[in-house]
């Protein structure tokens, strides 16, 4: 429900020999994605704008994506804002997780390192450094905390000052203390004094009320002016920063 529903999927080797044998032994696998009625994030925001209350939805909604792929052992690694999409009927939304295209399944790489893939501006520090990582999926934890401290903050992302080992990070003025105290817990810098499973999120999520009218992202087009900064696409960027300022 919280996930890019798959239609099909078919699989295939990419090379072949000259007795048409396949020179590649693993097959390649394409999977199709219905996408007609998902509508991208930063699109939404655009169209529509954003709601604290409906910013803890999002979260809770890919809380429920996360803890479905850890009870499959898979651990996403790229969880960012142009891989959340946005269903919307009858003036309800539901917020679903797509782009699987680096997820790794854990169980087959269990207590070995990670490779340095993903989305730089999103990606937990353990992967960044390539640590090695067991029976934990909570970097994907990270990389959501990472994508609501970016959209809150005005585009921002978590600084560490280390201090007795505990690192401080920049708070979030635009937010509720309850919701801030979630974000600031996801981002933390060791995987230990994180959230350890998306369920514990959720819950936190779940016991706090947002303020139903409070908008939060006061130019609906700096996160897709950001995102296309961060892509490297400069023209495309100022043509929205500058529809955002108009």
């Amino acid at each position: 429900k919280y996930i890019v529903p798959i239609t099909d999927s078919y699989e295939f080797v990419l090379d072949m020999d000259s007795n048409g044998q396949p020179m590649d032994k693993l097959g390649r696998s394409v999977f199709m994605v219905k996408m007609r009625r998902l509508i991208p994030l930063d699109d939404y925001i655009e169209k529509y704008g954003m709601t604290e209350k409906l910013v803890v939805q999002m979260a809770m909604d890919i809380c429920h994506a996360l803890q479905k792929c850890e009870d499959h052992g898979i651990l996403h690694r790229d969880v960012k804002p142009s891989n959340i999409f946005v269903y919307r009927r009858k003036g309800k939304v539901r917020f679903v997780l797509g782009d699987f295209g680096v997820c790794r399944r854990m169980d087959r790489f269990r207590g070995s390192m990670l490779t340095y893939c993903g989305t730089p501006a999103f990606m937990a520090p353990e992967i960044e450094c390539k640590r090695r990582i067991s029976g934990c999926f909570n970097a994907d934890i990270f990389s959501l905390g990472s994508t609501l401290y970016y959209m809150l903050s005005g585009g921002g992302f978590p600084n560490y000052y280390f201090d007795n080992g505990m690192n401080e990070i920049a708070r979030i003025p635009a937010v509720s203390m309850n919701l801030e105290r979630i974000i600031l817990k996801s981002v933390q810098f060791y995987p230990q004094n994180r959230y350890l499973h998306a369920d514990d999120m959720y819950r936190d999520l779940a016991s706090i009320v947002p303020d139903d009218h409070k908008e939060i992202i006061d130019n609906t087009y700096f996160l897709s002016s950001k995102q296309a900064l961060l892509q490297g696409d400069y023209e495309k960027a100022i043509q929205l920063a500058n529809a955002g300022s108009a």
